[in-house]
């Protein structure tokens, strides 16, 4: 029950994580890609396993590798929109002064 009630939701942020990640290809910003892969396998899913298996065990340990998968995924949501305003107001920039 808990996977229904928590992991549907999450399944959505997971997605737009890849609009995310497709957003940091097209801006030729493509090494964000492996950094948040990175920090989404380490710093995003041993902690959080570790507290979600210690305190619920089996469930807990899915539970928490989702919810810390889901907080990189904010941050490269987060990260994608920033950086995307920045390219897309310098390439509108430059396409004026031509």
């Amino acid at each position: 029950m808990a996977f229904c009630r928590v992991g549907a939701g999450l399944w959505i942020v997971f997605g737009l994580d890849f609009v995310a990640q497709s957003m940091f290809l097209t801006m030729d910003r493509a090494w964000w890609v492996p950094v948040f892969g990175w920090i989404r396998g380490t710093l995003g899913t041993l902690p959080f396993v570790y507290v979600g298996a210690d305190h619920f065990g089996a469930s807990g340990a899915v539970l928490g590798m989702w919810t810390g998968n889901t907080l990189v995924a904010i941050a490269a949501i987060v990260t994608a929109s920033v950086v995307s305003r920045r390219y897309f107001a310098q390439r509108t920039q430059a396409l004026h002064l031509h």
